[in-house]
């Protein structure tokens, strides 16, 4: 798993924005699958992002003595995103069965000037700023592997990832 975290910060730093969103919107599947392994991947991966991610898009309102949290986007239309994204090359939600309030993404990169548009949502829209989600991403994958990492068998799954070798027939 580190050596795709790594490559991730790599793909950040680089500025190689479309490797940075497929690695990012394709983690929580591998992590998913690795906590339920017999769960289709629809379920484990939303599980996986409501336990994970879905508190850091979670928008908190507090007016007088009410107080309000709304997902400014839903598990379900993480996965709807990430079907998208990954199957289709597609940014718009609404073809995804699964899709539940989210029409579009909007995907940004980091202003010259420091300029940051990121979880903003404008009615069904949603804009994500890459470099941001993809830094939100390896947080919340280091925070699920500390929290496994008591259970050997899901660790033992991290060690056997698939690794790229270098001029080596073995």
């Amino acid at each position: 798993m580190n050596s795709f975290l790594d490559a991730l910060e790599m793909a950040i730093e680089t500025e190689n924005w479309y490797s940075a969103l497929f690695l990012t919107l394709t983690l929580p599947d591998i992590c998913g699958k690795i906590d339920e392994p017999n769960a289709n991947s629809s379920k484990r991966y939303i599980n996986w992002y409501n336990n994970y991610l879905l508190e850091e898009y979670t928008i908190r309102i507090e007016v007088g003595h009410i107080k309000r949290e709304a997902p400014l986007i839903t598990g379900k239309d993480f996965y709807a995103l990430r079907c998208a994204v990954l199957h289709a090359g597609s940014d718009t939600l609404t073809e995804q069965f699964i899709q539940e309030t989210l029409e579009k993404v909007n995907f940004t990169i980091p202003h010259t000037n420091g300029t940051r548009i990121h979880k903003t949502r404008v009615q069904n829209v949603l804009y994500i700023q890459v470099d941001q989600l993809a830094k939100e991403m390896i947080n919340a994958v280091r925070l699920w592997i500390n929290h496994i990492a008591s259970d050997s068998i899901k660790i033992q799954k991290l060690e056997n990832m698939v690794t790229i070798k270098m001029y080596s027939l073995f």
